[in-house]
């Protein structure tokens, strides 16, 4: 008879059968040792190309194509069946697998990234930029994903294709841009995009292993090696997600602030150009230094005025500067003239 969180969760009794074939897709078992592990490697090789390629051209549809065929999200539900199950072999497999993985990953992208004529720019490239600054949002977003990618593979009525779509953006892709930042020697958006793959990492483990726990799934399998032992491998998969989730409510804390004074400096800065012909086009607050973007045909600024408005509106801030985006007019003799960018710091 099924318990109320079975039928929660799974809307019957969870059987052997689908048991038995949650084992085999997430690894637990392994009928065909050569065909398993060679899908896996060339799922994550070929996952990994095509995401560093969408990265590099900066397409959201080709870096979308490489989350449909990543195999990552297999073996990490299967280190949550098999630790629930007490099943130590597959756990150390199914981490062996999913960080052999990681690593091959990371690998490809920088081969990937030396190979190709053109240097991948991790300072203005959108694909990377969107990877390196993980936030709190990012681990609510893998807890759900977690959830979903173990009730895919313990319900029959749920599509795996799923699983792949709601997970595999928050793995491969971090960890090619890890392998290419690591190619440009840029070690800080290498660092963010690692801690966002391990926040998703910890959160989807923990997340998965908790819903396998809630179906009492080790009631169908022997315990091998005692309540005791799994006790602590659940304080450890806890502890992963706390000590993740301290730096990535520090780095959101940070973008809100940031995204605060973005918008009172940019406030500032349009009343300085106002009934002038320089526009704002952009500004940005990065380590508590704004950068503003203006363009028009003026020549000349009033670096002081900017100043002053800057600290009349009371904004914490270490420097501030100026950037003119050039604008290049052609005249019929062929000649050009552009606006030399202008700098101010406070």
């Amino acid at each position: 008879m099924a318990t109320p969180m079975e039928w929660l969760l799974v809307g019957s009794h969870v059987s052997l059968d689908q048991l038995d074939a949650a084992k085999e897709s997430t690894y637990v078992d392994v009928s065909s040792h050569t065909k398993s592990y060679s899908a896996y490697a060339w799922r994550l090789a070929l996952s990994a190309v095509i995401a560093t390629g969408g990265i590099a051209s900066q397409s959201p549809a080709v870096v979308i194509g490489a989350m449909l065929i990543a195999p990552l999200m297999s073996p990490m539900v299967g280190t949550q069946l098999a630790i629930v199950l007490g099943n130590k072999r597959a756990v150390w497999r199914t981490i062996l697998m999913t960080w052999l993985g990681v690593i091959g990953a990371i690998a490809i992208s920088l081969v990937i990234a030396a190979m190709l004529p053109v240097k991948i720019d991790t300072t203005t490239n959108t694909e990377v930029l969107a990877r390196v600054s993980p936030r709190l949002v990012d681990l609510i977003v893998a807890l759900a994903s977690g959830l979903m990618g173990a009730l895919a593979e313990i319900r029959e009525d749920i599509p795996d294709t799923i699983t792949g779509v709601a997970i595999a953006a928050s793995l491969v892709p971090p960890l090619c841009v890890v392998g290419i930042s690591l190619y440009a020697q840029d070690w800080r958006s290498a660092a963010g995009s690692m801690l966002l793959f391990l926040a998703n990492y910890c959160a989807i483990e923990f997340m998965g292993m908790l819903v396998f726990i809630a179906l009492h799934l080790d009631k169908h399998f022997p315990q091998q090696k005692g309540l005791g032992t799994r006790k602590w491998r659940y304080i450890f998969v806890i502890a992963c997600v706390a000590v993740v989730a301290m730096p990535l409510t520090f780095t959101s804390l940070n973008i809100a602030q940031s995204s605060i004074k973005s918008g009172q400096v940019k406030e500032v800065a349009t009343q300085w150009v106002q009934n002038t012909n320089w526009s704002v086009q952009e500004v940005k607050v990065q380590d508590d230094v704004a950068t503003v973007y203006i363009d028009g045909a003026d020549t000349t600024l009033d670096d002081s005025k900017f100043l002053a408005m800057l600290n009349d509106a009371h904004i914490s801030l270490k420097g501030a500067k100026v950037v003119i985006i050039p604008e290049f007019s052609i005249g019929p003799s062929g000649q050009y003239a552009n606006p030399s960018p202008a700098t101010t710091q406070q």
